[in-house]
């Protein structure tokens, strides 16, 4: 298990990864109906960063074959591919596990 980083980490969203978010928050919007839902989701998905990637920024597993420091961490049924650099966490996308 990595040990807690004593740093606060702050965390940065590509262009891509927050059109995705907002993509997968429409989805559920249109699929229910009830913006409440969708931004529950978004809570709960800021809620997994926080208690996870920023005390634990190596959490996710190394996956150079993507780029040689991006890591990759599943949240639920989702996957953010990020980079860690200089105390900050850089996620470039964010996908459906099983979908690219």
């Amino acid at each position: 298990m990595p040990i807690a980083n004593p740093e606060r980490h702050g965390v940065l969203f590509s262009r891509r990864a927050s059109e995705r978010l907002a993509e997968h928050a429409l989805y559920i919007f249109e699929r229910t109906g009830d913006p409440e839902r969708a931004d529950q989701w978004l809570d709960a998905f800021r809620r997994g960063i926080e208690e996870n990637l920023l005390p634990f920024p190596e959490l996710g597993r190394p996956i150079p074959e993507f780029c040689p420091r991006c890591r990759k961490f599943v949240f639920r049924e989702h996957t953010l591919i990020y980079l860690l650099r200089e105390g900050t966490i850089f996620i470039l996308t964010i996908y459906r596990q099983n979908l690219p």
